[in-house]
């Protein structure tokens, strides 16, 4: 059985279903909300029981534990089956590397680190044991793979989080993902439609605009979506981009576009999935259509489920006036039928013959185990030697036993890094103490220090993150070459501008997965040939 007797989605026909629900009802499985705290509150409670909302957006704010997941999750499906007959899409952005948000889970390499190692089939072992994991812990709908070509060096929130600058590439990782990730029974999103790579603005900060005509989206942006529908993804996230060549309007994002959503998505692409929106309360929407107004076009241009993760009377607001509207007739009930039909054929097929289990700690540490060695295959691939005029790598104990180590990475960069608490370099200590038990003096040496030391034979290693956007980095690298110290810069972010480091050594790891630190020190002392291929 699946989560009791009174899941209204035991039934066949989903007509049926259908024919039986409130308005109210039809309306609240449209929208899917965040709530903070990691048990039920009063507020998420009340989005349950008296709104009826359709799914949960899970952040880091919402974990503690493992455990404490797989309790949350089995006490909202209950409270859901209870007082609407249906069960809830339980979703999280677990895209992997700096987009991670569950707490306990494997931390797994991200798409880039992916795209370098460049095996479809160990982006499928991922995806598959994060199925795994996710599932466990009662989340049924993961807003991932990220099917954004990231071919702007200057992207502020794709970046790693894309599989490359190649269609080709992101279009076959992004296939291996889905189907690993929908072969253990949870949802795949592919994001973010019609493609979010190409942008220098950040949507949760401002209205991106790409100006780029439907001829060149066929042939860049388009071809990973394409393939994943043609290898049948689930779900399908829109961007807050504008697309003035296919709307005639620079102001209005193809979130609330009925062209790209169902003249492009649905008609000539073919997606018969679900349509699901990013958060409703990204400045690229709340600053401009603001999120209420924004929920309703949304609505109108063909979404089937509105995302707002974080503030309950936008919850609520938005949910009161699509009711009001389809009461008045402005929004045909038939209009929300449709959409209905999708979520509730996905629930049916994916989740409603789900069971609650009992968390068993021996039984998930299996899990972390085989996800941790998937991980760690993953990192061996991936890690990738861009340059070493000056033959640094790998390193001679006798020449280099003492170790100079500069941190220049910096903290989030992006608000999605804020929503997974993910911070600079996550892995300096792990990275420190395997280079002690290896034999190397690691001295820790401020900036100021290290540019007025006459050390200059001590060799040097310099902690990224997103090298483009801190142009303080490239004046410390450049004086530290200047004076032919030996330098290795290690980039766990985005590579695209590291490439310009000259006489430098350059080492990417593209995200903070733990697993990259025992193949990084590996590739440093030589153990491990590198074999990463920059994407």
């Amino acid at each position: 059985m699946g989560y009791n007797n009174k899941n209204r989605l035991n039934k066949e026909n989903i007509e049926e279903v259908i024919a039986e629900m409130s308005l109210k009802e039809k309306i609240g499985q449209m929208v899917m909300v965040g709530f903070t705290g990691d048990e039920i509150n009063s507020s998420i409670k009340e989005m349950i029981t008296k709104y009826k909302v359709g799914g949960i957006i899970y952040f880091t704010r919402n974990f503690s534990s493992p455990k404490q997941a797989a309790e949350l999750s089995a006490n909202l499906q209950k409270l859901s089956i209870q007082n609407t007959g249906i069960p809830l899409f339980l979703s999280t952005d677990e895209e992997g590397g700096i987009v991670t948000r569950v707490k306990g889970m494997t931390h797994f390499p991200g798409p880039m680190a992916l795209g370098a190692a460049n095996t479809e089939q160990l982006t499928k072992k991922v995806a598959q044991a994060k199925g795994k994991q996710l599932k466990y812990l009662g989340i049924n709908f993961n807003l991932s793979p990220v099917l954004d070509v990231n071919n702007n060096p200057q992207n502020p929130i794709i970046g790693v989080r894309s599989f490359g600058t190649e269609p080709e590439r992101v279009a076959q990782h992004g296939k291996s993902y889905l189907k690993g990730l929908q072969s253990k029974n949870v949802i795949a999103c592919g994001k973010h439609f019609p493609g979010h790579g190409d942008t220098s603005t950040d949507s949760h900060l401002n209205l991106p605009v790409i100006n780029h005509n439907l001829n060149h989206l066929k042939q860049v942006e388009l071809i990973p979506f394409k393939n994943a529908i043609d290898n049948g993804i689930d779900s399908i996230m829109i961007a807050h981009i504008a697309f003035p060549a296919l709307t005639g309007r620079d102001d209005l994002p193809a979130t609330l576009s009925s062209e790209i959503i169902t003249g492009l998505l649905r008609k000539e692409l073919g997606f018969q999935g679900l349509i699901i929106t990013d958060c409703m309360e990204m400045k690229g929407i709340s600053s401009t259509f603001g999120t209420v107004q924004g929920a309703i076009q949304t609505v109108k241009a063909g979404s089937d489920q509105v995302l707002i993760s974080h503030t309950p009377s936008k919850q609520i607001k938005v949910i009161e006036k699509l009711l009001e509207l389809v009461q008045k007739g402005e929004i045909k009930e038939k209009r929300i039928d449709n959409s209905l039909k999708r979520i509730l054929k996905l629930k049916q097929e994916k989740i409603s013959n789900q069971k609650n289990l009992d968390y068993k700690k021996v039984e998930f540490n299996n899990y972390l185990k085989k996800g941790q060695n998937v991980s760690e295959e993953v990192s061996k691939k991936a890690v990738t030697v861009y340059s070493d005029p000056q033959n640094m790598i790998p390193f001679k104990m006798k020449e280099h036993k003492k170790i100079q180590l500069l941190d220049l990475s910096k903290n989030v960069t992006s608000p999605v890094e804020n929503e997974g608490e993910t911070k600079g370099w996550d892995n300096k200590d792990i990275f420190k103490d395997k280079l002690k038990y290896s034999g190397y003096i690691v001295e820790e040496i401020d900036q100021n220090k290290l540019l007025n030391s006459d050390q200059n034979d001590i060799p040097v290693i310099v902690l990224l993150k997103n090298f483009f956007l801190n142009s303080s980095e490239h004046k410390v690298i450049k004086t530290l070459n200047k004076r032919s110290q030996p330098v290795l810069a290690v980039c766990q972010g985005n590579p695209y501008s590291a490439v310009k480091i000259k006489d430098a050594a350059v080492i990417f790891i593209y995200d903070n997965a733990p697993s990259h630190i025992k193949s990084l020190v590996e590739v440093i002392e030589g153990q491990q040939k590198p074999t990463g291929n920059l994407p």
